[in-house]
């Protein structure tokens, strides 16, 4: 195996569209830095390509297939040397988002320029072993699909089972004692070092730092000294990102010193579990919605709204009945995603390539 650089095997380029160009229900997708793919009339490349924005929190690739518009700030990667295959260099620079956070510029909008690209150091092997990788990456991700419809219908059955329960909390047709969220809890922002202090090996006199990226996926994990850390979280804590798209997520499961994208929910009485539900509302999140502030170029909260919705105050005793079910769902959800999992994902082939191999080929020398 060898290490190449990106842009001795393909050709890299940013787009010429802007936001204003969109078009709803426009003929060509039009790529930008958001999440959601747009539309346009008109189309750049018809291309295999993967695509990649060029401002953000991360980098993470989309890969494509066909004629595509691209905004001024993404960037295209496409007309591959022979040998290189597009899918195992989409799966390459995902796996790989490390290299990008070494690299960027900016401190407000982390930002990254087409050397970056070009410079980015790929580990190449076989053609055909790079096809079998793709191919099981493929399946692997099918897996997880189907386990995520899963767990999302149990997590709408805890929905359904909260409003059979309490009713809605604008109309409180139960009649509960009506206090607000400022009543029931109150809230403890995050912090964080200055970036020059980020760590990303796990040593004893650090501490993972907690970002909201991190309640989706491991490749980011930040430490930080402990000495520095001054807000932290247990894996049982009600935690909320502060900003988005899509603001006001409510996350859980990781222990340690969460940033200030984070805040923490605290509850002053009640179960936790119901208090944890109660924020997950979707008619709280529309009520938020609304209020959304614009601060350094994301949507944010506005606090003084969120304490003041209308929060009905059931009985203990129905709270710790919610929360009984709560955990028999938790308990349906671990089934779900454990029993069969791994053979879903492990007997899709026949290849003799096993993950960890794939994991080694996918380390980037300039990980850091």
């Amino acid at each position: 195996m060898e290490y190449i650089n990106l842009g001795q095997i393909s050709t890299i380029t940013n787009g010429k569209r802007n936001a204003q160009d969109a078009i709803e229900n426009g003929l060509y997708p039009l790529f930008d830095r958001s999440v959601i793919v747009k539309r346009s009339d008109k189309y750049m490349f018809d291309k295999e390509a993967i695509i990649v924005a060029g401002e953000g929190k991360t980098f993470l690739p989309k890969y494509y297939k066909g004629k595509f518009d691209l905004h001024q700030r993404c960037y295209a990667i496409f007309d591959f040397a022979n040998g290189i295959h597009p899918k195992y260099i989409y799966y390459y620079i995902q796996w790989n988002q490390a290299y990008f956070q070494s690299v960027y510029t900016g401190s407000t909008v982390p930002s990254l320029r087409l050397g970056n690209f070009e410079n980015m150091p790929v580990k190449l092997c076989t053609a055909n072993h790079q096809e079998q990788i793709a191919i099981n990456l493929d399946n692997i991700n099918l897996a997880l699909s189907k386990k995520q419809q899963e767990l999302s219908s149990l997590d709408e059955l805890v929905k359904s089972r909260f409003i059979e329960m309490f009713g809605y909390p604008f109309t409180n047709e139960k009649g509960y004692p009506l206090l607000t969220i400022d009543d029931v809890m109150s809230f403890q922002g995050g912090s964080q070092p200055d970036k020059k202090y980020f760590k990303y090996t796990k040593t004893d006199e650090n501490v993972r730092l907690i970002q909201i990226r991190d309640y989706k996926t491991d490749k980011f994990i930040t430490y930080i000294p402990k000495s520095m850390a001054k807000r932290y979280c247990t894996k049982e804590d009600i935690m909320i990102g502060r900003y988005g798209p899509p603001i006001f997520q409510i996350l859980q499961g990781i222990e340690g010193s969460y940033n200030v994208a984070l805040m923490k929910a605290i509850p002053k009485m009640g179960n936790r579990d119901f208090i944890r539900y109660f924020l997950k509302q979707d008619c709280l999140l529309e009520y938020l919605q609304q209020y959304c502030k614009r601060v350094a170029g994301q949507d944010g909260i506005q606090m003084d709204k969120l304490k003041e919705f209308p929060f009905p105050y059931p009985p203990i005793e129905l709270q710790n009945e919610f929360a009984e079910f709560v955990k028999l769902i938790d308990k349906s959800k671990f089934v779900c995603h454990s029993k069969n999992f791994l053979c879903d994902i492990f007997t899709f082939s026949s290849s003799t390539i096993a993950y960890p191999s794939v994991v080694s080929i996918f380390v980037c020398p300039k990980r850091c």
